[in-house]
Parts: structure tokens; C-alpha cells; sequence
């Protein structure tokens, strides 16, 4: 028996219908009476309450709908006749934008049909804003980009007008949007670059006179 039409009977013979739990069952019909405190016939006081409890239909496991798309989700879910709400979004390192990011109840949980699961759909990859660090030093460059959610390379240039440890430029522009945890490579003055001077004058060898020569030299034994 349905437990609307349960109610009505007990009431209708002057007892009181109490839903006492819900349970899951493989043989009765979502929504009818599994068992009730006090048997058909007997003879009890009007008013008495009557403890029923209703069968939940046959337990369905909920699908994993993580990373998957709403409309994918939603395929899914009425695969299983269960319906799924949309109740919140969140960045995500990991799941694309306009996926499912959480569900409530969790995938395997068991449900009985027409549980609606809740769903939190992903932003994608938070987006921050890129700090402007050129003419800071590195130590407050790098500070400036950790606290802005981002990575920092350092490269070294040399420099004769921006000061020693300073930096002179960076890879993404300041104001810039990006995706949270990016590099952004910032180029550090070591200075003006050294000049080498090259040694001048030339050295001039003398040449050795040859003796001997013409004539009747030689030597006498």
C-alpha cells in the first residue's frame, strides 16, 4: 500500500500514522508501506500511533560526474533518474572551466530515484593580477610576485643606468591577467658591463748582423 493511502486508512480509523524510517528495498515499490509497529486486526485505543516504514525502491549509485560537462552531468544523472542542481561555482587548478569541479551526494553514494545531486561547477584557473616589480629590488620583486600567486625566474643583465640588484624588466606586462602559479621571469641589473682596455705600442726586434762576408775571410790553420 502507498503510504498516502496508509495515512488515510489509520486516520480514518481513528489512529495515528507515524512515519517511523525509509529504507532501501529490493522487492517493494518506492513509496509503499514495508512494515507497520501494529498488525492488521488487531485491538488497540483510538489515537494509538502506528510506527510505518516506507520502502526507498531499489538503491541507485550516484554516477561520477567530476569533470564532466553540465550537460554531460545531466545526461548522466537521468541515466539513473536522478536530477542534478547547479549551486555554486569555484576556480580549479585542474578542471576546466564549465565542469563539474564537486558533487553532493558523492559518486557510489546510494540514493534512492529522483535524488537531486548538487553540483559545483569549475571557473577554470584562477586568474591574477601581474604586480608591477621593475625598479624594485629582487628580494621585493620576488616577494611582490609570491604574494600576487605567482612563480619568478631571475635572469642577470648588465646595466650602466638601472642600479645593481634592481630590476629592469619583467616577462608579462603589470596589470596583465594570468593564470594563477605562472612565471613571470624578471631581469636583474649586475651592473654596467666591464670594459676591457687592450694593450697599445708594438715591440720592435732588433735585427742581428750577420759577420762574414766577400773577400778572402776564412779561417787559418
Amino acid at each position: 500500500m502507498e503510504a498516502s493511502k496508509a495515512e488515510t486508512s489509520l486516520q480514518d480509523n481513528g489512529l495515528e500514522y507515524k512515519e517511523a524510517d525509509r529504507v532501501f528495498s529490493d522487492k517493494a515499490d518506492r513509496g509503499t508501506v514495508i512494515s507497520q509497529s501494529i498488525e492488521k486486526g488487531e485491538k488497540v485505543k483510538k489515537g494509538t500511533p502506528v510506527n510505518v516504514v516506507i520502502s526507498k525502491g531499489v538503491a541507485i549509485k550516484t554516477p561520477d560526474l567530476k569533470g564532466k560537462s553540465k550537460e554531460d552531468a545531466e545526461k548522466k544523472a537521468k541515466e539513473k533518474d536522478l536530477t542534478i542542481k547547479v549551486t555554486g561555482e569555484e576556480y580549479s587548478d585542474d578542471i576546466k572551466k564549465g565542469a563539474v569541479k564537486k558533487q553532493t551526494p558523492e559518486k557510489d553514494s546510494k540514493v534512492e530515484a529522483g535524488t537531486v545531486i548538487e553540483v559545483i561547477l569549475s571557473k577554470g584557473i584562477e586568474q591574477v593580477e601581474v604586480p608591477d616589480v621593475v625598479g624594485k629590488s629582487q628580494e621585493d620583486a620576488e616577494k611582490a610576485l609570491e604574494e600576487a600567486k605567482l612563480e619568478s625566474s631571475i635572469s642577470n643583465e648588465y646595466s650602466g643606468s638601472v642600479e645593481y640588484g634592481k630590476v629592469i624588466s619583467q616577462s608579462e606586462e603589470a596589470g596583465d591577467k594570468i593564470d594563477k602559479n605562472s612565471t613571470v621571469t624578471i631581469s636583474v641589473s649586475i651592473g654596467p658591463a666591464p670594459v676591457y682596455k687592450s694593450s697599445g705600442g708594438s715591440s720592435k726586434k732588433k735585427k742581428k748582423k750577420s759577420s762574414g762576408g766577400g773577400g778572402d775571410g776564412g779561417t787559418e790553420f
